[in-house]
């Protein structure tokens, strides 16, 4: 089993032809009978999950969840996700369901990791056209955990966007996912090389800088962060959108019905944002193993060319 997060790599399984919409009956005054005015007309959002979650437990996969309602029942449209896409919450980037439905949930099935250990979980998040989200989270032998509050993360700007609904503005501006990159290269440059490793001077990290043509002048530290801070005040998460708009490649797979939409208008700067660095690793402890690695006056240097850390 493969890891589980909104945004990390989904649970590889054979692909399975998706099902089409099969209807289930919310319990109703007829099948339970309780007094007048005591049930709200039509679900919660919290029940939906819960139905949801109940429906796609048992097939311990990945899946994208459509939510009709009538009344109080309910349909819902079960898409297993294959392993062609590259993270559950990807299947999504363009999509937009049809219109008139209720909700929209992302499942996903796989192993947590985390400080105290890890093992089997499922996650199951619905979002409404509201904007409502809610959240159930299952182990095995455990006791079942709902959460009211919307999770932060692109798992959860992908059903906002999917419903056309506004996600939270970036949290990380452009001038630290560039020197993110930044860090990560010169990582991968260094330490695949073990005991080995050859030294890298300020040349050879600067040449491998975003904003830097390899073959032009070595920028000074000085220079080269003043190039880096003024990504911020020049540019934007919109303005690398527009840029990148045709480079932009979903999973490939998406659930079926619905439209596709240029990713100019499916993403706004929050989702865009958190989707450019879903895979970036945390870059505060590669810089602190960077420095270890470098010799004294390289790694002052670097440090001096760094803006956002």
């Amino acid at each position: 089993m493969q890891p589980t997060a909104f945004g990390s790599p989904p649970l590889s399984s054979p692909a399975v032809p998706p099902p089409g919409f099969r209807p289930s009956e919310w319990p109703s005054p007829r099948s339970r009978p309780e007094p007048t005015g005591s049930r709200p007309e039509h679900p919660t959002i919290h029940e939906l999950a819960d139905l949801v979650h109940e429906a796609a437990t048992p097939l311990n996969r990945d899946l994208v969840a459509v939510v009709h309602t009538d009344g109080r029942t309910v349909e819902l449209g079960l898409w297993p996700i294959s392993d062609e896409a590259n993270a559950t919450p990807d299947v999504l980037i363009g999509w937009r369901p049809d219109p008139g439905i209720r909700a929209l949930a992302l499942v996903s099935a796989g192993l947590e990791h985390g400080s105290s250990g890890g093992g089997p979980v499922t996650v199951t998040v619905a979002s409404e056209m509201s904007g409502s989200t809610a959240t159930v989270i299952e182990r095995p032998g455990g006791e079942t955990i709902r959460v009211s509050e919307t999770p932060l993360g692109w798992g959860a700007d992908a059903l906002h966007r999917a419903l056309g609904l506004p996600t939270p503005r970036p949290t990380e501006s452009l001038s630290a996912c560039v020197e993110g990159i930044w860090l990560t290269h010169i990582a991968l440059r260094h330490f695949p090389w073990g005991e080995a490793a050859p030294a890298l001077a300020w040349e050879d990290l600067a040449a491998i800088h975003p904003l830097v043509d390899p073959d032009g002048d070595t920028p000074t530290p000085r220079s080269l962060a003043a190039a880096t801070a003024a990504l911020d005040a020049e540019a934007s998460w919109s303005s690398l959108l527009e840029v990148l708009d045709t480079d932009i490649v979903s999973a490939g797979v998406h659930p079926p019905g619905g439209r596709m939409v240029a990713p100019t208008a499916w993403f706004d700067q929050g989702s865009f944002s958190r989707w450019v660095l879903r895979r970036q690793a945390d870059p505060a402890p590669v810089l602190l193993e960077l420095l270890d690695a470098l010799d004294e006056r390289t790694g002052q240097r670097l440090l001096s060319a760094l803006v956002s850390l």
